[in-house]
């Protein structure tokens, strides 16, 4: 019976293993393979962005007190959508899915996936562009003050350095096919943020005396908070959001259990991250006080050599981010295309069609247009605060919290019951409702084979053995014959039934027993995620 059983769950796996070439998707047989360093790198790099340079400007809006107490709010709040999304994930991938928001979305709300991709492209695009612009201003700078060329000079420009940048690094990162890739990159832009933390705790312990920027005696630690200083919320979240390429991430690794890729990757690299922003917005508000700025490095000594390798610590963690950013924006305009195409041609999209990897030339073109538009962009245009201040305070509360709070909620609905609940015991028999048959094990299945009569069925449409009509009538050698006919079937049933039961367990690492707490709490963060995303619009509009 044993055996039969384990052979009915293999046949399950080997049918879900060959299920994404069945319906025409040809998996990428580069993913799977990553260790969790690397991803942890590398979403580390994504959560220490931009945000770690405004945040200490949030701090001198909102006070101490308030600006530590949101940033530990806000790293709890992603650890937990990052939880929720790889749960997400985790199902689809056991099912032989390919990994991604669409996929995500299509198993719980189709609708939601061309809405999700297109905040991602939005967001995620708009990032990208934003760092190109930073690092290109922050060398501009470091031209006229380290380098002492002269500002009627082309190479003091913001869009000489803009070029360089961008064909020399940051078009060959972006070109590659794995995020995971961009390891080595996400540790030198990480070292760099660290950098910036040890400089702040420095100018604090050991403040160097002549700095009129400085204004330690004007720090708040409560302050009374208006409308107009909301703004600052979304800032902090944005310090925090990491979940974009989440998903591209765990399907890059292989290590498939979510308690145990979340304790290595997501919330070990929101949690760091968290760490470090609260040090470096800390101590460089503890230093600057009221003359905090949007960059807090230019409030800093400029002729201090530590303050210039600060400033090119900036231009590391921007390059670092770029390419990051441009991977999921690449899978969602991926996406979003299929989806167009499909709809152009009136054919709907198939299985894991929508979100199956890019080819060659799709890969090319798509990477390609996203870099020409960043470029075009970053050449025109030199501050995009307001509107990509808008975007971002929707977007990243939402792909944050609210989205994956409701994908969780949704997805594990109705698999809170125990598989005792599910009618399943071995061998395929049961008790019946009012419990009036009693319970046959195997022995007394047997026995009662033997003795010519019927074991109780788990339902009507189910029947493991034939009922030995005579037995009197039959030789000792049909009875054994009938008998071992009986064991065969059953067997085959509990193979069945097993194969069954695989499909309604749940992924490595979830517990049956905390669901339903889990998918309270998802519930609970989408709303919150709703709200700060409200509260964030009318600070900004004000």
């Amino acid at each position: 019976m044993k055996k039969g059983s384990e052979e009915a769950v293999a046949a399950s796996k080997q049918t879900v293993t060959r299920h994404a070439t069945d319906n025409g998707t040809e998996l990428d047989q580069s993913e799977g393979q990553a260790s969790s360093l690397p991803g942890f790198v590398t979403l580390l790099k994504k959560t220490i962005g931009g945000g770690i340079i405004s945040a200490p400007l949030a701090f001198s809006e909102l006070g101490v007190g308030a600006g530590v107490l949101l940033l530990c709010f806000a790293t709890v709040l992603s650890c937990y959508g990052n939880y929720f999304l790889v749960a997400c994930g985790a199902e689809l991938r056991e099912e032989g899915h390919r990994v991604s928001w669409s996929s995500i979305a299509r198993k719980n709300f189709p609708w939601m996936g061309p809405l999700i991709n297109l905040a991602i492209v939005l967001n995620e695009g708009g990032t990208a562009t934003s760092y190109l612009i930073l690092a290109g201003l922050t060398m501009e700078s470091l031209a006229h003050d380290v380098f002492g060329i002269s500002e009627g000079s082309f190479w003091a420009t913001r869009v000489a350095w803009q070029s360089i940048l961008f064909v020399g690094i940051l078009t060959p990162l972006s070109f590659l096919r794995n995020i995971t890739s961009l390891k080595y990159a996400a540790v030198i832009g990480n070292l760099s943020a660290v950098y910036l933390a040890v400089l702040a705790v420095v100018y604090v312990v050991s403040p160097p005396m002549g700095n009129e920027e400085a204004s330690p005696d004007s720090v708040v630690v409560w302050k009374a908070v208006s409308v107009k200083d909301l703004g600052a919320v979304s800032v902090l979240i944005f310090a925090l959001y990491n979940q974009s390429p989440v998903p591209q991430i765990y399907r890059e690794s292989k290590e498939t259990r979510v308690k145990h890729f979340a304790a290595k990757v997501t919330t070990a690299a929101s949690l760091c991250s968290g760490v470090v922003t609260i040090v470096v917005a800390l101590f460089a508000y503890l230093y600057l006080g009221k003359n905090t700025r949007a960059d807090f490095i230019l409030s800093y000594p400029v002729g201090d050599p530590a303050v210039v390798t600060a400033r090119f610590a900036i231009v590391l963690i921007a390059l670092a981010a770029f390419p990051i950013d441009i991977h999921p924006t690449r899978d969602s305009v991926l996406c979003l295309w299929r989806d167009a195409r499909a709809l152009f041609q009136r054919k709907p999209v198939e299985g894991d069609e929508e979100s199956a990897p890019a080819t060659t030339v799709e890969h090319i073109l798509i990477t390609s247009c996203l870099l020409g538009v960043s470029f075009v962009v970053a050449w025109f245009v030199s501050d995009l605060g307001f509107i990509f201040g808008i975007i971002g305070a929707v977007a990243c509360t939402a792909l944050m919290l609210h989205i994956p709070g409701i994908l969780f909620w949704w997805q594990y609905r109705g698999k809170t019951r125990r598989t005792s609940d599910l009618s399943y015991v071995s061998g395929g028999f049961a008790n019946t409702a009012d419990g009036a048959e009693g319970r046959n094990s195997e022995a007394a299945v047997v026995e009662a084979m033997e003795n010519g009569e019927t074991p109780s069925p788990i339902n009507d449409s189910v029947q493991a053995v034939e009922v030995i009509d005579d037995s009197s009538s039959q030789s000792g050698e049909e009875k054994e014959i009938k008998r071992q006919e009986g064991k065969i079937r059953m067997s085959e049933e509990t193979g069945e039934k097993e194969g069954r039961k695989s499909h309604l367990s749940l992924p490595g690492g979830l517990s049956r027993a905390w669901l339903p707490f889990q998918r309270t709490m998802a519930l609970c963060i989408s709303v919150v995620g709703f709200s700060i995303m409200v509260i964030s619009l009318v600070g900004i509009s004000m």
